[in-house]
Parts: structure tokens; C-alpha cells; sequence
């Protein structure tokens, strides 16, 4: 972070003797966004950005500034004007790889997905395949309902990639959500074992196994996520059905009651508590 700053500072320097080098007000972006990075820093983004304007006015024919520019406004959250300035790197490089992929980027949060997939496969096209790319297009495909070409996508990402976590983790959701559920545990497992504090990958670890009911394992992870996370929703109502899977019904039914008085409106979690209710012999209540 030392060095970063240590940069930003010497940019300002030289910037005062050259105001009009249009170089040096690249190199103090890029130097912001490091910076930013580091710290999480949302005023060195937007210092990043004006510097990237100023690149542009002084060299408006060169796609790259537009490019750090749509960047910065990402992690901004101005996502429009950020999408607006991938598409204008593109068109003044139709050949730059990073302008395609970071287009889609955007497209994808904005929910226009079918664009974004189009734009991950023009960089395709350009530049092969990396890891990165079949990320995205894995996610892009996820959202469109393709889920077996997602998981196609995204195993291999996992191969050109093998320590990327999130590769990993979105490779086992998707297979989840096919019922795949014996790929989906390894998937998943990978995933946990490049980060074994992550109450996401703890939960989905401790769902998949209690799917391919193996509930004793299941409750181990799931209570494990719960201590890193312990609001999370969906890891508690996971946990009343293991504990009822489990024979554990009274266990069972003081959570879901604990859950469905916080959350009175939710049919899931009523359903979740009729069934240790039926199963406690208390009927009336649970067709309650």
C-alpha cells in the first residue's frame, strides 16, 4: 500500500511540471486503482476515474483509459457509465480482448445475460480460453437457464485454474442445482479446502451432503457455517431438517419455532415445522 502511495505522489509531482501528459495521468490512475484496491478506498476510485477523464481528453483514440476508466466506475457501482465505457474501448479496438470481458461483466450485472455471454465469447474468439473467461461465461449461462453448459463452462475453468475458489464454488452450485448432487460434494469440497473458514462453501458442503443423506456429516458443516454466519436463513431452516432427518424432532420443532416467530409469513418455514409436529403426534398443529 506503501509503494501504491508512494506512486500516486510521484505521478502529482511530474503532473505539476506536465499537466498535458496525457501518460503520466494514466500512470496516476492506475497507481489510484492499486491503491483503492489495497485499502478499499472508494475516494481513491473516484480520483482514479477523473485521472482516466483526463487521459481521455488528452488522448481520445486510445481505448485503454476508457477501459481503467469502466473499471473504477464498476467498483463504484456506476455500473451504466461503466458498461458505456467497455463499449466505447471496444469500438475503438474491436480486437481488445479485456474490453469484450470486462462488457460482459458489466452486462451480466445488469441482468442483460444473453449480451453478456456474447461478449465472453467474442473474447473467445480473440484470445482462447482462460479460466477467467469460462468463469463468466459459466455464470452467464447459469442465469439463462443453461445450467449443464454452465457446469460444462465452468469445470473448465476449474482445470485451466485449479486454486481458484470461486471456479470451484460456482461449479458446485450449479451441479446442486442439477441434482448432481455425488459432483456437486466434490466440487464443493475443493472449494472448502481453499478456504476452510467460508461459511457459504461450509453450508453448501453440509446441503449437499444432507442431500445425498449423509445427515451426521451434514449437521457437522452446517453447524460449523452457523459459526461464522450465524443469521444466515437458509443454513438454520437446513439445519431444523437435518435435526428432523436425524429423529431429533424435538430438537427439530424448537428451532422452527424459533425460526417461524422471527419469520411469520414464510410457508417454508412452517412447512419445516409441521413435520416434527406430525411426527411428535401433535396433528391439529401441524395442519395448522
Amino acid at each position: 500500500m506503501a509503494e501504491a502511495h508512494k506512486r500516486i505522489e510521484a505521478c502529482h509531482m511530474r503532473l505539476m511540471a506536465d499537466p498535458e501528459n496525457a501518460d503520466l495521468h494514466m500512470e496516476r490512475a492506475q497507481a489510484l486503482r492499486e491503491f483503492g484496491n489495497l485499502a478499499s478506498n472508494r475516494i481513491a476510485y473516484e480520483q482514479a476515474v477523473h485521472s482516466y477523464t483526463r487521459t481521455i481528453e488528452l488522448k481520445p483514440e486510445d481505448p485503454e483509459p476508457r477501459l481503467g476508466r469502466g473499471k473504477d466506475r464498476l467498483h463504484l457501482g456506476q455500473v451504466d457509465a461503466a458498461l458505456a465505457d467497455f463499449e466505447e474501448a471496444v469500438r475503438l479496438d474491436p480486437g481488445l480482448r479485456n474490453a469484450h470481458v470486462w462488457r460482459g461483466i458489466a452486462l451480466n450485472s445488469l441482468g442483460r445475460h444473453a449480451e453478456a455471454l456474447d461478449a465472453f465469447d467474442a473474447a473467445l474468439e480473440i484470445a482462447g480460453e482462460s479460466a477467467e473467461l469460462h468463469y463468466n461465461r459459466g455464470r452467464a449461462l447459469a442465469k439463462l437457464g443453461r445450467h449443464g453448459e454452465a457446469a460444462d463452462s465452468l469445470r473448465r475453468a476449474t482445470e485451466l485454474d485449479p486454486e481458484g475458489l470461486f471456479n470451484w464454488y460456482m461449479l458446485a452450485a450449479v451441479l446442486h442445482g442439477l441434482d448432481r448432487y455425488g459432483e456437486a460434494l466434490d466440487a464443493a469440497e475443493r472449494a472448502l479446502s481453499l478456504a476452510p473458514n467460508n461459511a457459504g462453501i461450509l453450508f453448501l458442503v453440509g446441503d449437499t451432503l444432507n442431500r445425498l443423506g449423509r445427515h451426521d456429516e451434514a449437521l457437522g458443516h452446517i453447524d460449523e457455517s452457523l459459526r461464522h454466519d450465524p443469521d444466515n436463513l437458509d443454513a438454520l431452516t437446513t439445519k431444523g431438517l437435518v435435526l428432523f432427518m436425524l429423529g431429533r424432532h424435538a430438537e427439530s420443532l424448537s428451532l422452527s419455532d424459533s425460526l417461524v416467530s422471527e419469520h411469520p409469513d414464510s410457508a417454508k418455514l412452517r412447512l419445516c415445522r409441521a413435520w416434527p409436529l406430525q411426527s411428535l403426534g401433535r396433528h391439529d398443529e401441524a395442519l395448522s
